[in-house]
């Protein structure tokens, strides 16, 4: 299974995926790619290696399309999640990026067939014109992660609908996520009019904890429970959708 994560203007993107992957439910090897084109930081703040990383994948991926060569440009963080670290810089994370939606699709059909993997793909901001829109399209679901102000709010209703017309013609599934405190969900569906798949809650001690700056027990976060929550959601959602797709292959069958 594949999943982006990115945002119009928050910076949540990030948190976000890091939560879904720490704690998504059942048994898949779950796995974050970094690919932020503006750069990424979890290198810095978890003192990874420079290599393996986004880089060395847009590279081998040009040329290998099975699975095991994300794992194979992974890095462990503490409490052992595996993840494929962006560069710093935005020149070689925006390179890097575009080399893997322009090269290889292949290996993100792979990886959205699986079902013993699940790969979280942070995107960071959406921009106009950001070489991340290209894995968006060929993820099964996209999280679009915002907060409920005022300003979050009148950044999504000018791009809302540009995003909901490219997903739907990719068949990617597009899920407003919210974050944080701010208007209440009903008041943002309204305003957006587009349905909110989740709610996570500000936990300054979560964030701080998969930010590598925090200490403490993250299972027992209010953020955790949520982001499982939301986990149980995508999962169910992609089990509906494979065996619709199963079960319109039967019927081409049976006509056939």
């Amino acid at each position: 299974m594949l999943i982006t994560v990115g945002s119009i203007k928050s910076g949540a993107a990030t948190t976000t995926a890091l939560a879904l992957a720490a704690f998504w439910p059942g048994d898949a090897q779950v796995l974050v790619v970094e690919a932020d084109p503006k750069g990424g930081d979890l290198a810095a703040k978890f003192g990874l290696e420079r290599e393996p990383s986004l880089v060395s994948l847009s590279a081998a991926a040009r040329r290998e399309h099975d699975a095991q060569v994300l794992l194979d440009h992974a890095q462990a963080l503490p409490g052992g999640l595996r993840v494929v670290a962006g560069p710093p810089g935005a020149e070689q994370a925006g390179s890097a990026v575009g080399l893997l939606g322009r090269d290889a699709a292949p290996l993100w059909q792979t990886v959205a067939a699986a079902d013993d993997l699940a790969v979280i793909v942070d995107v960071g901001r959406l921009d106009p014109g950001s070489p991340a829109h290209t894995l968006v399209r060929l993820a099964d679901a996209a999280l679009l992660v915002a907060r409920p102000d005022l300003a979050e709010a009148h950044a999504l209703a000018a791009r809302l609908d540009g995003l909901v017309t490219s997903t739907e013609a990719s068949g990617t599934r597009l899920h407003l996520v919210l974050h944080g405190d701010g208007y209440p969900t009903d008041q943002v569906e309204a305003s957006l009019a587009y349905r909110a798949s989740a709610r996570l809650p500000h936990d300054a001690k979560a964030a701080a904890i998969l930010s590598g700056t925090g200490g403490g027990e993250l299972r027992r976060t209010s953020l955790a429970r949520a982001a499982h929550d939301l986990g149980r959601v995508l999962l169910a959602e992609h089990a509906a959708a494979t065996q619709s797709v199963s079960d319109a292959s039967a019927d081409l069958e049976d006509a056939a």
